[in-house]
């Protein structure tokens, strides 16, 4: 299953975005597991810029995984040190659910498993 990075200081915020992440089909992924375990099997990230430890964190991705696709959601307009991170997609709070549902299927292009789908 596709794993997406969520990284949110804040709680509920983290919790409604894991909640959309996994409503897609996608495993949600918090910043603590994916420092623990590496980033190798991330298809995105969902980061606050706003939040330093947040912000270093996608400078980190960003530099191990150049590819990886990065939406931003802030409650802060685009400043400079988020546009050099080149992020995919810059959501400013509050933004429409189906914004950030779109934009997670037009990056994300491996189909999550459901439960009971063949495989063959």
């Amino acid at each position: 299953m596709a794993q997406i990075l969520v990284a949110e200081p804040n709680r509920e915020t983290r919790e409604l975005l894991e909640l959309i992440v996994s409503r897609l089909g996608f495993d949600p992924i918090s910043r603590e597991i994916s420092e623990l375990a590496g980033h190798a099997e991330l298809e995105a990230a969902i980061i606050e810029p706003a939040d330093p430890e947040s912000l270093r964190l996608a400078q980190e991705l960003r530099a191990g995984c150049p590819s990886l696709p990065i939406v931003f959601t802030s409650i802060e307009p685009q400043a400079a040190h988020a546009r050099e991170l080149d992020p995919a997609a810059y959501l400013l709070k509050p933004f429409r659910l189906s914004a950030l549902t779109e934009t997670l299927r037009g990056l994300v292009t491996k189909p999550a498993r459901r439960p009971g789908a063949s495989s063959g």
